[in-house]
Parts: structure tokens; sequence; C-alpha cells
């Protein structure tokens, strides 16, 4: 009979000449281990952050109101000093024309939104009438337009 090393041997070498990598489980355990972190990485890769956008606009609206704002300020001191240049010419380039219609546009819209969002505040709304009145019209809940709607797909049937 054989010695017990060597019929060991003997299943290792059979192990191996069947499967190389029957012995190599460091290496099965890190491949097991990438295989888990590849989507991880590819989500990274992949996703957009939530916020940042919000951030970034709500970032150049304050931005905008502090060059209006800026734009006011210097205005007044050169009002106070046209006194002393009075006489002279003044020149605005079309850039600067232009820039000052974009910034007139905006706080146009920026009135109209702040008129609307002030009409539809409803902490200053009081009487129950004008919620009903607004849960009419609220398309979600079968306002007007959901109506109609209805109505055209009962008219097909």
């Amino acid at each position: 009979m054989q010695k017990p090393s060597m019929l060991v041997q003997e299943m290792y070498a059979a192990a191996l000449a069947e499967d190389p990598n029957a012995f190599d489980y460091d290496g099965v355990y890190d491949s097991i281990q990438q295989e888990k972190a590849a989507p991880k990485a590819q989500d990274k890769v992949a996703r957009q952050p939530k916020y940042i956008a919000n951030l970034l606009e709500q970032a150049q609206l304050r931005k905008r109101e502090q060059d209006i704002t800026n734009e006011r300020r210097l205005l007044k001191e050169r009002q106070k000093e046209d006194h002393e240049y009075g006489d002279s010419e003044k020149f605005i380039t079309s850039a600067y024309r232009k820039k000052l219609e974009e910034d007139k546009k905006w706080q146009e819209s920026q009135a109209l939104k702040d008129l609307d969002d002030e009409r539809n505040d409803v902490t200053k709304l009081g009487h129950m009438n004008n919620f009903f009145h607004n849960l009419t019209r609220n398309v979600a809940l079968g306002g007007p337009r959901a109506t109609i709607h209805q109505f055209v797909i009962v008219r097909e049937v």
C-alpha cells in the first residue's frame, strides 16, 4: 500500500489536471469581489447628482439679482456726479444695451411670477370657497381638462 502523502499528492495532481483553478481560493475570491464592486462603480459614474442643478440655478438667480442691484447702485452714483459731467456725451455699447434689455425682461418676468405667487398664496386666502374652486380646476382630480379628455374618449368608443 502507498504512503498517505503519495496518495494525497496523486489526488492533488488529479484535481489540478481536472481544474487548474481548483486550489486558487484567493483568485476566485478576488474575482467574486470584483464582480460585486463593478455595478457599484458603474452606478457612481452613471448617476447624476439630485440637487446640484437646482442649487446652480438658484445661484444664477442670486447672481443676476446682485448684478441688477449693483447696476442700480452705480446708476445712483452716476446721477450724483451728473452735475460735474452733465454736458459730456455718454456712450453705451451694444452689448451693455442688450444686457440692460435682458435684465429688464427678467425683472418683468420676475414681477409677474411674484404677482402670480401672491395671488395664489394659500395662506392669504381666507375662505374655503377658494379652496373648492381650485379643487374643481385641478386636472389631476378631474378638473375641466380631464372631463374634455374623458368626453373625447367616450366619443371614440
